[in-house]
């Protein structure tokens, strides 16, 4: 009625009813406390907290007001602090061809890339990734004055027929049998790549030297080829040209290559045994 009320009591009001008659109110009034909250949290820098309406990414103190199942406020105030994650740059090359796993990507191309590691129970690392990928090196072998010559590069490993040659770690090789010979190129920057060249008719066959002389080796391009025992014989060039035979049976052979190129020739004798044997000879 006439009263404006604020603390806990019982109260007593006389309305006058539609009939003019007094009519008395008795009121019984308790007071309730409002509630008022004080909470503490941390987020991870990027992240938010959300707070009653509000969104918060920011550091610092907040309030919320929000009803409470009797009616009253509930206050809560809020102290958030915000975490910095963990920030890392680093720069990784691979070669062309290579993969490089970040997280939870596959990385075959060059540019710059993010990835968040969790922590466990802190915020994330979060890594920058600078990707390099260098060019591998193009590998090729040619045949030049009976030698195997790769492209250049900065280390080298020959095998044959698939077994590492030990110590032929030049840019070069002189292969002495038929079969793959193989390099396996490292370049400048790190990256290698390989290649492999197939020879055929070569190869030294020798039980007895005795048996067996050509001489002199290297040659200015005459030369004699002479056996205890008779046989005959052809001369190739590196590619494996014919050149000159002589299928007569002889003891001893005076051969002119004169007029052929500087290189490397190889004399494939045939004994009476039928054994092939080839000798290397090298023409200056």
């Amino acid at each position: 009625g006439s009263q404006t009320l604020t603390s806990a009591g019982t109260y007593t009001e006389v309305f006058t009813s539609a009939s003019g008659c007094d009519s008395t109110v008795t009121l019984n009034l308790t007071v309730e406390n409002s509630i008022s909250t004080t909470l503490t949290e941390s987020i991870c820098s990027g992240t938010s907290y959300t707070l009653g309406s509000q969104t918060l990414t920011s550091a610092g103190t907040y309030t919320e007001v929000f009803t409470s199942a009797s009616g009253c406020d509930s206050l809560v105030e809020l102290t958030l602090s915000v975490l910095p994650a963990i920030i890392t740059d680093t720069v990784v090359e691979i070669c062309d061809g290579e993969e490089y796993v970040f997280g939870t990507q596959v990385l075959t191309t060059t540019g710059y890339y993010t990835e968040a590691f969790p922590m466990g129970g802190s915020c994330d690392s979060i890594v920058h990734l600078t990707m390099i990928v260098k060019a591998s090196p193009v590998v090729t072998i040619d045949m030049n004055n009976g030698n195997l010559i790769s492209t250049q590069g900065d280390d080298y490993q020959w095998s044959f027929d698939g077994n590492v040659l030990a110590g032929e770690v030049n840019q070069s090789i002189t292969p002495t049998a038929n079969g793959l010979y193989s390099v396996v190129l490292t370049a400048f920057n790190g990256c290698s790549n390989s290649a492999e060249y197939e020879l055929q008719n070569v190869g030294i066959s020798i039980k007895k030297e005795s048996e067996l002389l050509i001489y002199p080796n290297p040659t200015l391009g005459r030369f004699t080829i002479q056996s205890s025992i008779l046989f005959s014989y052809k001369i190739y060039n590196v590619l494996g040209v014919l050149v000159h035979s002589n299928s007569q049976k002889n003891n001893q052979v005076k051969v002119d290559l004169s007029e052929m190129e500087r290189g490397v020739y190889f004399v494939e004798v045939v004994l009476p045994t039928n054994d092939v044997k080839v000798i290397k000879v090298i023409k200056d």
